[in-house]
């Protein structure tokens, strides 16, 4: 499995990495710090699982979902962010994000993206 972790901040960067994995101890894990970066990482790579921050430089996650969307409906989006608003999440529901996980990361939410994802490859 290929994961593709797409953070502008280093620390929140590393973290999440760390924490992706110990839960995902088999999975390749590819970085980008923006969302121009990842995109290129997407095209190049097709991960199976991104998560991907939503405020970043260059690129949003926003448009970075709509773009991804654009060739890939399959792949599990979600959306790691400090944007709580309401509207945010309502304005990506269109294109399927698995899960808003709201920042920080942390074990609970962790264990949420963790279900998701092993549904779906257990269900494949």
């Amino acid at each position: 499995m290929k994961i593709l972790l797409i953070e502008d901040s280093k620390f929140s960067q590393k973290v999440a990495a760390k924490m992706l994995s110990q839960v995902f101890p088999d999975a390749e894990l590819i970085l980008a710090d923006n969302g121009v970066t990842g995109y290129e990482r997407f095209q190049q790579i097709r991960p199976d699982v991104i998560v991907t921050d939503l405020l970043m430089p260059r690129m949003s996650g926003q448009e970075l979902i709509k773009k991804i969307r654009q060739s890939d409906s399959y792949v599990l989006i979600f959306a790691l962010t400090a944007d709580v608003q309401q509207s945010t999440q309502e304005g990506l529901v269109q294109y399927h994000i698995a899960a808003f996980i709201n920042k920080p990361l942390n074990q609970e939410k962790l264990a949420l993206v963790q279900a998701i994802v092993e549904k779906r490859f257990h269900d494949a």
